[in-house]
């Protein structure tokens, strides 16, 4: 059975802005996941209207959704079902989450 779990780690609302306002949204997100410019990173002065408006979606799914704390994991389990763990999934839980490793 494929399985995907989605992370959602909720990140202060002006680094995500500077990171998805780069010129390299998806490398500048692997630098700051590895600490590389967690410290570094600078807020963009002004967010454009684009941006703000899709960051205030993207905000307004997670509230619905539930996910309030870092991580959010969403995945299906073995029923099928939608589930949702908050925080970071205890050891017996990865499975249910990921899967079993196949060989």
């Amino acid at each position: 059975m494929n399985k995907f779990a989605f992370l959602i780690f909720l990140v202060p609302f002006h680094l995500v802005a500077a990171i998805l306002g780069s010129d390299n949204p998806e490398g500048e997100f692997n630098k700051f996941e590895s600490g590389i410019t967690f410290n570094s990173l600078k807020s963009l002065a002004t967010i454009p209207e684009e941006l703000r408006a899709k960051l205030e979606q993207n905000h307004q799914i997670m509230s619905a959704m539930g996910a309030r704390a870092t991580p959010a994991t969403f995945y299906h389990n073995q029923a099928g079902q939608l589930k949702m763990q908050m925080g970071l999934p205890p050891q017996a839980a990865m499975e249910d989450i990921l899967g079993t490793l196949e060989d």
